[in-house]
């Protein structure tokens, strides 16, 4: 189900949507940009990651299974937990935690294209294949592991539950249980 409706704009810094301040944009795929931004309150300030579709045609189904399954992933210290789903006067956006280290491809490139030190790899592999074994007892498949897609933050490897932006924008796939 596509919904015809939804906003269709450009993005810039400073811009508002819904409660999230828009910083600085950090990404853009097939599905969209994805921009650091921030929800003030009189309280605290908070840095998120937002993804923002530029396709005015979303599929909305589409996106409530993946934040849905994005949801029951989260929880895990290696996966990136989903923090909103929503529409804002008509924009739809997804909204997780901020990993400040980037990706593990930036960090690898930061050490020549390898881990540090053996213990550091082990510590690396060991936490990639821990959300992975969280995903899986979910019944998730990832679909695109790559170090893009596997995000650093404070020194910890932070899967996605889903890469949003997927080649041809397949939803994420649930493993058949058995």
């Amino acid at each position: 189900m596509r919904s015809a409706g939804l906003a269709l704009q450009m993005f810039s810094e400073h811009q508002n949507i819904g409660p999230y301040l828009l910083i600085r944009k950090i990404g853009k795929g097939g599905f969209g940009e994805v921009w650091l931004a921030e929800k003030r309150s009189e309280l605290v300030t908070r840095q998120v990651a937002v993804k923002l579709p530029l396709d005015d045609q979303v599929d909305l189904e589409s996106i409530k299974h993946e934040a849905s399954l994005w949801e029951k992933a989260s929880g895990h210290p290696n996966v990136l937990p989903i923090i909103d789903a929503d529409i804002y006067d008509g924009q739809v956006v997804i909204v997780s935690e901020y990993a400040d280290g980037g990706s593990l491809h930036g960090w690898l490139a930061r050490y020549g294209g390898k881990a540090p030190s053996i213990n550091a790899a082990v510590d690396l592999m060991l936490g990639i294949l821990s959300g992975i074994a969280h995903l899986h007892q979910h019944k998730i498949t990832h679909r695109d592991l790559k170090p893009n897609n596997i995000l650093m933050h404070r020194g910890i490897p932070r899967k996605v539950a889903r890469r949003i932006g997927e080649p041809r924008g397949a939803p994420p796939r649930r493993m058949d249980a058995r």
